[in-house]
């Protein structure tokens, strides 16, 4: 029930007690009226017939009748007096049941104007159901998608999950892969003995043009930082490539990448301090306009 059908019932509640409690008051205020005027028929009436005793008993009585007239004379004028008394009163009760009435003419079309009102309540209110049922209705849809949509990102959790570990067995299998290789150039390089791929040999170097991009990855395996970065071959990017790496314009560190792929790449960090902090977002930038 809403705020308007509470407050209509409320009004509509009291304006019958009023109703009520007036309409109770004007038969009681009649009904006296009524006793006392058959009161004061049957006093007159009473008084009538003493006063035809009293005038027969000084027809029979002589001088008595006199004073009996004069005693009746009196008891008229004040019957008449209180007769007059009444008159007054009637035309008061009347003046009020006239106001009475009145009243109730006015109550009678508040109570129409109020019907009226609840019928455009009962409408806005029937309106506003529907309205509600229809956004309960949206309100499921949306949370049912929600359900799906959760369903479908916990699953993507779980493969992210294991592509995250795969890739860190991956990049440990790299990292002990470039210490075995580095282990196997120095022991060929002690035995005199030169390998064929430059690469190998290849310093880090910075690129030709400018190459910059950003880190969507970090990964520390044991004392070492790898990142993964959102440039590949598709930009230009090379393996041994010498990028810098800083976050609004504060200068972090170096990356050299080690794996090209077509549109990312990844390589190790060496931090300008061990305090020094690598986090996704962060901005590489190589080539001569630097």
């Amino acid at each position: 029930m809403s705020v308007l059908t509470k407050v209509f019932v409320v009004l509509v509640t009291v304006l019958s007690v009023l109703l009520v409690a007036v309409v109770v008051t004007f038969a009681a205020n009649q009904e006296n009226l009524r006793t006392r005027f058959q009161a004061l028929n049957a006093d007159l009436l009473v008084a009538k017939q003493t006063a035809r005793t009293r005038q027969a008993e000084q027809e029979a009585h002589g001088d008595k009748q006199g004073e009996r007239l004069a005693v009746l004379e009196i008891d008229k004028r004040q019957l008449l007096s209180h007769m007059a008394g009444l008159d007054v009163e009637a035309a008061t009760a009347k003046a009020q049941i006239i106001s009475l009435r009145t009243q109730i003419i006015s109550l009678q079309a508040l109570t129409a104007q109020l019907g009226s009102t609840g019928d455009i309540l009962s409408k806005t209110s029937e309106q506003q159901r529907q309205e509600l049922n229809g956004l309960r209705k949206q309100y499921d849809i949306v949370q049912t998608r929600l359900i799906t949509v959760s369903d479908l990102v916990n699953a993507k959790s779980t493969q992210v999950g294991v592509l995250t570990k795969e890739l860190r067995f991956a990049k440990e299998q790299i990292t002990g892969l470039g210490k075995t290789n580095e282990q196997l150039i120095a022991k060929l390089h002690q035995s005199g003995i030169t390998l064929e791929d430059e690469s190998a040999q290849r310093p880090p170097f910075q690129a030709s043009y400018r190459i910059d991009g950003g880190i969507t990855a970090v990964e520390a395996i044991g004392g070492d930082v790898f990142v993964q970065v959102n440039v590949g071959s598709n930009d230009g990017v090379e393996s041994k490539m010498k990028f810098l790496v800083h976050d609004q314009g504060a200068f972090k560190g170096t990356l050299v990448i080690d794996m090209v792929d077509l549109t990312s790449s990844s390589g190790r960090m060496t931090l300008v301090s061990d305090d020094e902090q690598i986090v996704s977002g962060d901005h590489i930038l190589s080539g001569i306009e630097q």
